[in-house]
């Protein structure tokens, strides 16, 4: 039996999507439960474990409760975005022999955390949604690491036809700074919907029933991955996010830039880059010349379907996990 460990506290925030979407589609396996942690004692044995482990100086005495005689057979699975806070994982990690962690957000920054925890708790099997971090992360990480992708649950969204779709360009989340503001005003003076978050920290829609049908009703959704939005964040790493996925089931035509995980995955490239020396006229270009792009659109949109949700990532790292010494 796999024991799924909960974190009812995850925010309504767009970045938490994957998670929420991916702990449903595990429990949709009925080889998996999930953990209760919901009584009171794991609540308070979760609370002393973490706290060992946070204050560095009494950090050594959360590794006693590696080995415990409350350890059982089940194999324990977390999602987390980032490494921070692991306490979500406790006091299962703490209590239990056999127990394994996803990672969305594996960033250089939280790879020497990662590390120190994956060697702590001796962690069975470490996934993470990067390439490029899986590859840097098995150098030195005391436990076989694992690239799965990130992945999307189809039923969780829908599209409007073409002619419906009365958003021209939508950009969620963090904006490539310097293209937004190269296309923003030649937009608006085109007299063309563009949404955008305005305020930093302050999503474009309310809710997530609101960002679904705000997604199915754009033409153009602009994708760029963090290295180049946020390259202090994420540095060298280039990776897919549900974004493009999100993007793609909504049936919009994805303008920005393919990761080259996302081309291996693929097999083609189903981004129209950015053309960075005429940004502007390429976009209303594209919005003139929209039926063109149609059968790009429903090649992604099928792709998607058959081959990147998250029930076929489930799978993957199950068979992993049960093929584990």
């Amino acid at each position: 039996m796999i024991r799924l460990i909960l974190n009812a506290r995850v925010s309504n925030h767009v970045s938490d999507d994957a998670i929420k979407e991916f702990e449903k589609a595990i429990l949709s396996d009925p080889q998996v439960k999930p953990a209760n942690g919901d009584r009171g004692i794991d609540r308070l044995l979760g609370a002393f474990v973490w706290r060992l482990y946070e204050r560095a100086t009494i950090r050594p005495l959360s590794k006693l409760f590696v080995v415990s005689p409350f350890s059982d057979r089940n194999e324990y699975f977390a999602i987390l975005m980032g490494i921070r806070p692991p306490r979500k994982c406790m006091p299962y990690f703490a209590f239990n022999k056999r127990k394994h962690l996803y990672l969305f957000d594996a960033w250089p920054e939280y790879h020497d955390d990662i590390r120190e925890f994956v060697h702590l708790y001796k962690v069975r099997s470490l996934h993470v949604s990067s390439q490029q971090a899986a590859e840097q992360l098995r150098e030195s990480c005391q436990c076989p690491v694992f690239w799965v992708p990130e992945g999307i649950n189809p039923l969780d969204y829908f599209f409007f036809s073409q002619e419906k779709k009365d958003i021209d360009v939508i950009e969620f989340g963090r904006k490539h700074m310097s293209y937004h503001d190269s296309i923003k005003n030649v937009l608006k003076d085109s007299r063309k919907v563009h949404l955008y978050e305005k305020i930093r920290g302050e999503p474009i829609f309310k809710t997530r029933d609101a960002f679904i049908d705000g997604l199915a009703r754009s033409k153009i959704s602009i994708c760029i991955p963090c290295n180049m939005t946020h390259p202090e964040r994420s540095g060298d790493i280039e990776t897919m996010t549900i974004r493009y996925l999100q993007s793609m089931l909504s049936k919009c035509l994805i303008l920005g830039h393919a990761p080259k995980e996302m081309l291996e995955i693929f097999g083609y490239n189903p981004v129209v880059e950015i053309d960075h020396n005429d940004p502007c006229q390429q976009l209303l270009s594209l919005l003139n010349t929209y039926e063109e792009f149609v059968p790009l659109i429903e090649r992604n949109y099928n792709l998607v379907i058959k081959n990147h949700t998250w029930d076929k990532r489930w799978e993957t790292i199950k068979n992993t996990i049960s093929s584990l010494p």
